[in-house]
């Protein structure tokens, strides 16, 4: 992201975010705005307004402090506390936190820590899912709004059939020959319709992206001890006559 004047205000806003836990949903929906509209703001790709401004600031709880405002500025500012009482405690976020991992009920690997750490939520996340998909090497099912494909390369009684929603699987045995490429403004990748067919699929036309991962081995049961076979009974001696 380029630098702008609004980059401060954007990072205020999405330190709050991080430090409350909330993603881009959970922020929209405490803000009452329109999730994809906060996604592109925050990321910084579409111009932000006052309104949306002000409207991410309450729903994060920042203050005029967070926010580098000098009381003064605003009415009298607060009034100093006595030593002696005890400090509020802090608003409860608003909106639905996400769960916190804790060490028990993470894997001992940090597979998923890494995957987590990668990812970009103000980015291109179909891009990244994608991304994601086909390292995995599993089977992606994807919807596109077939309106937004009319220049994709697709062939025409392909989108004939499907006049709203076009929904292609990509399977992950054939990955190798897609030849995926993640451009600025769409996706390339090769499509077998009888005739193989270089396909540029923009990005906002993917309405869903479904991977279809391998199930991992289950684990090991523990063994136990095997009981020690009973010893057994000494057979009794017996004569035979002998010529």
């Amino acid at each position: 992201m380029s630098e702008k004047p609004s980059e401060l205000l954007l990072q205020l806003l999405r330190d709050a975010a991080e430090t409350k836990n909330l993603n881009t949903l959970a922020v929209a929906e405490a803000a009452n705005l329109d999730a994809e509209r906060v996604h592109q703001v925050m990321g910084g790709h579409e111009p932000i307004t006052v309104d949306e401004f002000v409207a991410l600031a309450y729903a994060l709880d920042l203050g005029l402090e967070e926010l580098g405002v000098p009381a003064g500025l605003v009415g009298a500012g607060p009034s100093i506390a006595d030593d002696d009482e005890e400090p509020e405690p802090e608003p409860e976020p608003k909106g639905p936190r996400l769960a916190v991992a804790t060490e028990d009920s993470l894997p001992s690997d940090d597979l998923g820590m890494a995957v987590a750490d990668a990812a970009d939520s103000y980015g291109n996340q179909p891009a990244q899912i994608f991304r994601l998909g086909f390292a995995l090497g599993c089977d992606i099912f994807f919807i596109a709004n077939s309106k937004r494909l009319g220049d994709s390369g697709l062939p025409e009684h392909i989108l004939e059939r499907f006049p709203k929603e076009m929904p292609i699987r990509l399977p992950g045995a054939y990955h190798q020959h897609m030849s995926p490429l993640y451009l600025a403004d769409c996706f390339s990748v090769v499509l077998s319709f009888g005739t193989l067919y270089t396909c540029r699929i923009p990005w906002d036309a993917f309405k869903q992206v479904t991977l279809f991962p391998l199930a991992p081995a289950p684990p090991e049961e523990p063994t136990t001890p095997e009981e020690p076979e009973e010893d057994e009974k000494p057979r009794r001696g017996h004569l035979r006559l002998v010529e």
